[in-house]
């Protein structure tokens, strides 16, 4: 009687394993399910946002619409550095009279300033390494100039510098793939970007009345800004002033990348004219901080570039432009002229 009801104890315990066991494997099916469903939506989502530097889809369908019209910017679509990469691309092996490498204080080189014929180049907060990466894809893919132009600016020899060069690394554009994707990171702007409505996020500036009102990106790839209402220009001036940009911990300069530069212009001249470009920095920022390191620390660059001699190469512009001819209407922020004074005070033609 007794070896009976163990028998049927083991049979009872066999059957609840199995129940068990059975809800177990649903559970995981459903969790499988789940998660295959939830990373299926996020890699979509992923692939046609301004996240996505793996395909460069948005930036591709951008680059293609630019090539036709100049347009009017309402929202970025794809991430700078993609999109100069894609122009490359579309770009390749072409010659233009010129090209400009550099950051956004170049972005303002072009054919409403006087440059027919050129290729900019330019990417917001590019730091020294944009620079070399810009003109070593440039080069890979045969795009040659009858002169190139490149800006220099201080924070591109400090020690700590900008890292948005890495979305020009495709072993990092992986990693920023996989860690969006499974980390469901996206954000209401992001869903902005989809391109599926693209009048919301640009148009032909030939389809916008009075254009001139909104950021506009030129064929040639060279950028007007969106006209800053007086108040707005003003405190844009003063954050400049008062944070300084890249140029916040700018305590020291650093010779080994002051080398890097000089070397590379150096190298670039033996093949092409270069003119570097030292575009200034609002007056007032001499005024109020002439004794702070970091204002004489960019004062000692622009000496140090003004003495290299190297053949083939120019200098324009100047940093201070507290002695020189540059007033305060001629700025559009702390760090940017205007376009006519671009046109008029800092171009040489």
């Amino acid at each position: 009687m007794g070896a009976k009801k163990n028998i049927i104890k083991v049979g009872a315990m066999d059957s609840q394993e199995r129940e068990i066991t059975t809800s177990s494997n649903q559970f995981l099916f459903k969790l499988t399910k789940f998660l295959v469903v939830l990373y299926s939506i996020s890699t979509c989502i992923y692939l046609v946002t301004d996240e996505n530097r793996l395909t460069d889809w948005n930036a591709k369908i951008f680059v293609s619409d630019l090539l036709q019209n100049s347009l009017v910017i309402h929202h970025p679509i794809c991430e700078e550095r993609r999109e100069v990469f894609q122009r490359i691309l579309k770009y390749k092996n072409r010659h233009f009279k010129y090209v400009f490498i550099g950051s956004s204080r170049i972005m303002q080189f072009g054919k409403h300033t006087g440059y027919e014929d050129g290729l900019n180049l330019g990417v917001s907060g590019a730091g020294l390494e944009d620079v070399l990466i810009v003109d070593s894809l440039r080069k890979t893919y045969g795009i040659t100039c009858d002169s190139l132009y490149v800006d220099f600016n201080p924070w591109y020899v400090q020690s700590k510098t900008d890292e948005r060069y890495l979305q020009f690394d495709g072993f990092e554009n992986v990693k920023h793939a996989l860690a969006h994707i499974f980390m469901f990171d996206h954000s209401t702007n992001n869903l902005k970007t989809i391109p599926f409505s693209k009048t919301s996020n640009y148009q032909p500036i030939s389809t916008v009345k009075n254009p001139e009102s909104f950021h506009i990106k030129n064929q040639d790839g060279s950028s007007i800004h969106k006209p800053l209402s007086t108040r707005k220009r003003a405190l844009e001036i003063e954050h400049f002033i008062r944070e300084m940009y890249q140029m916040k911990n700018f305590d020291s300069i650093q010779p080994s990348r002051m080398l890097i530069f000089k070397d590379w212009a150096l190298k670039n001249s033996l093949t092409a004219p270069i003119t570097i470009v030292l575009s200034p920095f609002h007056p007032t920022l001499f005024k109020q901080r002439i004794s702070d390191r970091r204002v004489k620390n960019i004062l000692a660059t622009e000496r140090i570039v003004r003495s290299w001699n190297h053949a083939n190469t120019q200098v324009i512009g100047t940093f201070y432009s507290r002695d020189s001819n540059y007033i305060d209407s001629d700025f559009y922020d702390g760090f940017h002229l205007t376009d006519e004074a671009v046109r008029v005070k800092l171009s040489v033609f």
